[in-house]
């Protein structure tokens, strides 16, 4: 078994460790015995498929476990190996994670995919630095593959065994926190040999289920023996984390039919890169309070994006308002629904975006962002109320 560690960074040096190992073995032992009857069950446990807890990793970043377990089945069942999913185009892959929000974390993967098939022959490297250079691979993603996959001695360190570990060792909220460095040695302390996988697994678990972030289960723990802030009644820390406030973001989009074919476009860069949308514009950011529909200019807003490239409104009516939040934004985006009539079809791009009209039901074949989803049922309703150009 490889028993490769992760480098200290250039700027690090070895230092005392404030843990004592005959502390660290008693701890492990518990923490193993804990771990024996109590063990979280996930389809992702159930594997040592590299490629199965690589999708399983990427999915569960910045987001539960309950969301990701539908989404986890329906990926390997569509991309069941590595070279599926290698050779698989993007759009496919980005219809599949429609929904689950995050979606560089998808053209990651798709990255990697093909990375891994030309040139590492489809197989995952051994070697930490190396997972760790390719694209969406981190130190927690490369420490969760190796160690659970193959069962080597590598650590992982992510935000519930983070916290886990600054009570263990006292240090949640006496005002000079640990560093990620001392974090990640006393991380690495804990494993031994042959065990990683167990040993991650179960810290992941406590970190999780017992040591909650707001009133941990500390009765139940089963480091409490040698939990420094249990043992001394220290405060707990991280109690009380202040939510930053949302940006408020008022944002349009333009609903054009033409001859029944709507417009929609597929952006390169931005929130929803590689999804495809209607054209969207940006009203207002920040503040507390955003315009009624019948308040926005729409001719102005239309001839700033260059939306109608010769063609000519018929109308224009509002028909959708969705509200949603994205990382720290609170956006209010307001749908308007305007036929226009010409004679030639257009052609509309910013040589950054990539466009098409389409049929209605053509929509639901292209991955889209969730809230334009959430659109269409409202659309589809309005498209059959009255003949449009």
């Amino acid at each position: 078994m490889s028993t490769k560690k992760f480098p200290l960074k250039h700027h690090e040096k070895p230092s005392d460790l404030p843990v004592d190992e005959q502390v660290v073995t008693l701890a492990r032992a518990e923490l193993l015995r804990w771990f024996r009857h109590h063990a979280r069950d996930f389809p992702w446990r159930r594997t040592r498929d590299p490629y199965a807890i690589w999708v399983s990793e990427i999915m569960l970043q910045q987001t539960t476990t309950q969301v990701v377990e539908p989404y986890f089945r329906r990926f390997l069942e569509r991309f069941p190996t590595l070279e599926r999913l290698a050779s698989a185009d993007e759009s496919d892959v980005l219809k599949l994670w429609e929904g689950l929000g995050y979606y560089r974390r998808a053209q990651n993967l798709h990255k990697t995919a093909r990375i891994l098939q030309t040139e590492f022959d489809g197989q995952f490297p051994r070697d930490p630095a190396v997972l760790m250079r390719l694209p969406g691979i981190g130190r927690y993603t490369a420490g969760a593959i190796l160690s659970l996959a193959f069962n080597q001695s590598v650590p992982i360190l992510e935000a519930n065994t983070r916290r886990l570990f600054c009570r263990w060792l006292g240090s949640a909220d006496n005002g000079t926190p640990l560093s990620d460095r001392v974090l990640w040695q006393v991380t690495e302390m804990f494993l031994a040999p042959h065990q990683a996988r167990k040993i991650n697994l179960a810290l992941m678990d406590v970190g999780s289920v017992i040591c909650l972030p707001k009133a941990p289960l500390c009765g139940q723990c089963p480091l409490k023996t040698t939990c420094q802030t249990f043992q001394k009644h220290l405060p707990l820390g991280q109690n009380s984390q202040k939510k930053q406030p949302h940006t408020l973001r008022h944002e349009v989009a333009f609903v054009l039919v033409w001859k029944r074919r709507l417009f929609v476009q597929r952006r390169s860069k931005g929130r929803w890169a590689g999804l495809w949308e209607f054209p969207r514009i940006l009203l207002q950011e920040g503040g507390n309070e955003v315009r009624a529909p019948e308040q926005i200019a729409l001719p102005e807003l239309m001839k700033q994006k260059e939306l109608l490239a010769g063609l000519e409104p018929v109308s224009a009516r509002h028909f959708a308002r969705v509200r949603h939040q994205v990382t720290r934004y609170r956006i209010v985006l307001d749908c308007f629904l305007v036929p226009v009539s010409g004679q030639a079809k257009p052609r509309i791009s910013d040589g950054q975006t990539a466009t098409a009209w389409v049929g209605l039901d053509a929509l639901d074949g292209l991955p889209m962002p969730a809230p334009i989803r959430r659109v269409l049922p409202l659309l589809s309703r309005e498209l059959g109320s009255e003949p449009l150009a």
